[in-house]
Parts: structure tokens; C-alpha cells; sequence
């Protein structure tokens, strides 16, 4: 308008007033504390080696176990489930995006010691480091020291995935999130909803739905509402900005 102004296309007396609309913040749904601890112990039992129907003596009657709110899968189903359970611990320990979580692979992560404090007392405690990529940005991410734990569970099964299905796994440039036959995850989102409505938790109460990306925000909500760690550090390892944490 300023050039306009200049060149006379538009006259300097009129005034053009424009008016913007309200900014509307909509807040990303994640979980409470007892809502994670019910969808952690559901997918617990879930994922649990108990489900197996070959683990049965009567492997028949699946109308009684069903009255008994009881459910039992086939092998295949019974590794997606276990999986998922991983998936949504990593996520929730380390506050990755989704995108970030699904493209890691073993050779973006690497041993790290970390000094914890409790009850005044410092420690070391061995966790790991992530190299992660998403968004078109790679970024390092510390997660919950839990989160080792988790991740050497996940490898162990791939290894022994690799000798029963027969496939190469060195780790490295494979994904960590892949399946019995050391194919990449293409999504969870199917199975994370099933787990959800299981747990009657598919939307918050503001009629929110919930997905994956939730697991994101409820480790930011953790980490902030327990005084844990402040706005700038959080923003800094979650990969995004105070104003946003905030």
C-alpha cells in the first residue's frame, strides 16, 4: 500500500482498516496419569503371552473367554500387540514425534549416562541418546532412562524374529519398529484406537479424539506438571518452542 501510495495508484487519503479474527488455541489432547496408568496396564495384559491361544488347554470354546471378558489372539496379532505396548512406552518417554519414531533406526541411537537426583542424592544411570529426523529437521533427543530398557526388549525379538522367519538383522540401518519379518511399522493408528476404545479412552472430555500424537504431549504434560524439568529445557528436547509448551 506504501507503494501504491508513491506511485498514485492508491490515494493517500483513504485508510484501509482491516480486522482480524481471534486467534483460537486449541489444545492437543493427551492423558492424566491415571488414564496412561490404565492404558499401560491394559496393554499390558493385552500383549501378555497369557493371550495365546495355543497357551490354552481348551482352545475351543471361545464364546465362554469372550462372557468372561477374556481375549485371546493368534501369534501375529499377539507380536502387533506387544510392539504397540513398546511403542507407546518409547513415546511417552521420550516426547518424539510420531514421524520421528517410526523413521528411527538402530543406528541413531547410542549409550548415554545420565546424572538423576532423588531425594536430594545424585546418581548415574545409563539411558540412551537419540539421533531422530522428522519434519524435514534431525535433532538429538534424551529421553526417560525407562526408555533403554524398552528399546533392548524390542531388539532382542527382532533377533530372535530374524533366526525363526529367517532374515538378516544387524541392526544399524534397520528400523526399530518393524515387524516378525524386519519390515517397517508403516503406522500404529489402527491398533492404538483399538486400545483406546478397549480402555474407553478414545476421546478426552472435550470430545477430543485422542491418536498417537497424544502420546507426545501427555510426556510434555508429565514432564512440566511434575516440575521436572523447565519450559526452555523441555522445548529444547521435545524440538519445539517455550511458547508452545507453554
Amino acid at each position: 500500500f506504501e507503494f501504491g501510495k508513491l506511485t498514485g495508484d492508491v490515494s493517500k487519503y483513504n485508510k484501509l482498516k482491516i480486522k482480524s479474527e481471534t486467534v483460537k488455541v486449541v489444545r492437543k489432547p493427551s492423558f492424566t496419569k491415571d488414564e496412561w496408568d490404565r492404558i499401560n496396564e491394559r496393554s499390558r495384559y493385552r500383549s501378555s503371552d497369557e493371550r495365546l491361544w495355543e497357551n490354552r488347554k481348551d482352545t475351543t470354546n471361545r464364546k465362554k473367554y469372550k462372557k468372561q471378558n477374556q481375549e485371546f489372539v493368534n501369534e501375529t496379532v499377539l507380536n502387533q500387540r506387544k510392539l504397540l505396548h513398546d511403542f507407546i512406552n518409547f513415546m511417552v518417554g521420550s516426547g518424539c514425534r510420531t514421524t520421528e519414531g517410526m523413521n528411527l533406526k538402530w543406528v541413531d541411537i547410542e549409550d548415554n549416562e545420565i546424572i538423576e537426583e532423588k531425594n536430594g542424592k545424585f546418581k548415574k544411570v545409563q539411558s540412551v541418546k537419540l539421533y531422530v529426523s522428522g519434519k524435514g529437521k534431525k535433532r538429538k533427543c534424551d529421553p526417560q532412562p525407562y526408555v533403554k530398557d524398552v528399546l533392548e526388549r524390542i531388539k532382542e525379538r527382532q533377533i530372535q524374529f530374524s533366526k525363526k522367519n529367517k532374515f538378516k538383522f544387524k541392526g544399524k540401518d534397520k528400523y526399530v519398529f518393524s515387524d516378525e519379518f524386519g519390515n517397517k511399522i508403516d503406522s500404529f493408528r489402527k491398533s492404538f484406537s483399538n486400545l483406546l476404545e478397549d480402555c474407553g479412552l478414545l476421546t478426552d472430555k472435550f470430545g477430543a479424539k485422542r491418536v498417537i500424537g497424544s502420546m507426545r504431549h501427555t510426556y510434555g504434560t508429565f514432564r512440566k506438571n511434575f516440575g521436572e524439568v523447565d519450559s526452555y529445557d523441555l522445548s529444547v528436547n521435545m524440538g519445539t518452542s517455550v511458547e508452545m509448551i507453554e
